[in-house]
């Protein structure tokens, strides 16, 4: 029978690998912590032939439009250095059929702007997006 040697001395280590990228941290609460904080909605239910969207001093927004005829809606404002957020609710009227253009200038995703509703009592949802003071929108569903 053949017996086994003395087991030899350790290896070197081998070089450790890059640490991974770190996500980003979500916005502060109130309270410093990461909780989503509450978003003001501005309703408007008359904006008659065109509305001025604008984004807010700070953090982001929401605005739940009724259009009463065909609207063009424009975009306005932003905070350089902070990604903001426009939410647009865009609610037919029971009569339905207005017309909304959506804001031009707008980098749209797939490089095309949603279709608006104008079925009666349809609900269409946009959102946009700025983080260089309104240099830039970008917007899509």
């Amino acid at each position: 029978p053949s017996a086994a040697g003395p087991t030899g001395p350790q290896g070197e280590a081998g070089a450790t690998g890059p640490v991974g990228a770190t996500g980003a941290i979500g916005p502060a609460g109130k309270d410093g912590t990461n909780a989503s904080a509450a978003v003001p909605v501005t309703t408007n239910t008359s904006p008659g032939s065109s509305l001025a969207l604008a984004f807010a001093s700070t953090g982001d927004v929401a605005y739940d439009v009724t259009p009463t005829q065909a609207l063009t809606l424009s975009l306005s404002s932003g905070v350089s250095g902070q990604f903001q957020i426009l939410r647009l609710v865009i609610r037919q009227p029971l009569s339905g059929g207005f017309a909304v253009t959506l804001p031009t200038g707008v980098k749209y995703a797939g490089g095309v702007a949603p279709t608006v509703s104008t079925t009666a009592g349809q609900i269409t949802v946009v959102n946009f997006a700025t983080d260089d003071g309104g240099v830039t929108y970008l917007g899509g569903l």
